[in-house]
């Protein structure tokens, strides 16, 4: 399925955060694949959304883009 895939986007630089995959008619759903194969560092998915907030700080944008963040949701065959 192309559009399996949801993603939060930074609009300013283009890089993405995976939020979640479907399969068939499901409903989205995310897991922590990391600590699924093992790795007990693998951090959670709120440490991941701050640090993508974080990382996606981009003052050098000015005041036309909302509060230095501009995002929006992608999915999958969008990012081709």
């Amino acid at each position: 399925m192309a559009d399996d895939r949801i993603f939060l986007k930074c609009n300013i630089c283009g890089d993405t955060l995976f939020l979640g995959k479907q399969f068939g008619f499901s409903a989205f759903y995310w897991r922590n694949y990391g600590l699924m194969n093992g790795d007990k560092n693998s951090p959670s998915l709120e440490d991941r959304l701050n640090k993508f907030y974080e990382d996606h700080y981009h003052p050098e944008a000015g005041m036309d883009k909302r509060w230095n963040g501009d995002y929006s949701i992608a999915y999958e065959n969008e990012l081709r």
